[in-house]
């Protein structure tokens, strides 16, 4: 029931390996290369959930990114993910480093939700999520509480932001 979006340049080709049949093949779609800044609402609002198979991570814009566009996001539990999404019904943290049943298991709980009719309230949720979320929150979330050196700036997107 589900149709796969594959969105962005790749470095190789992930489906030869994956083993899958037709019938699987044929909910995949990809779209292997870059992405434009103008096409990024287009992928976006076409998706009901982000996933980010990241190996590492630290700090993701993508998943602001995601958040900003009511997109609920998967990734993985290491950097800061944990300090935005923890806690909150926005999105869903699996474990860094994993193998693919932790991140199927991370969709399948993401699913749940969105098959029992709570799409609206899940985009509410990361929408509200990333307003909330203004650059002062991220420095100290991403400096541990250091606001030593970070001046305000005004934005048109936040009431103050830290450069």
């Amino acid at each position: 029931r589900l149709t796969l979006l594959l969105a962005g340049s790749m470095q190789f080709d992930l489906l030869a390996q994956a083993g899958l049949t037709r019938a699987e093949r044929a909910r995949i779609r990809v779209t292997d290369r870059f992405i434009d800044d103008m096409e990024l609402q287009l992928f976006f609002r076409a998706a009901d959930i982000a996933v980010y198979p990241y190996q590492k991570v630290l700090t993701s814009g993508s998943l602001l990114l995601a958040l900003g566009f009511g997109v609920p996001a998967i990734i993985p539990d290491a950097g800061m993910t944990r300090e935005v999404l923890g806690g909150r019904d926005a999105g869903q943290l699996y474990g860094p480093g994993t193998d693919v049943p932790d991140l199927e298991q991370a969709v399948r709980a993401m699913l749940a939700p969105k098959d029992a009719g709570r799409r609206a309230e899940m985009s509410r949720n990361a929408r509200e999520l990333a307003q909330a979320l203004a650059w002062p929150d991220i420095a100290t979330t991403l400096l541990g509480g250091s606001d030593a050196c970070i001046d305000t700036v005004s934005t048109p997107h936040s009431r103050s932001a830290r450069a």
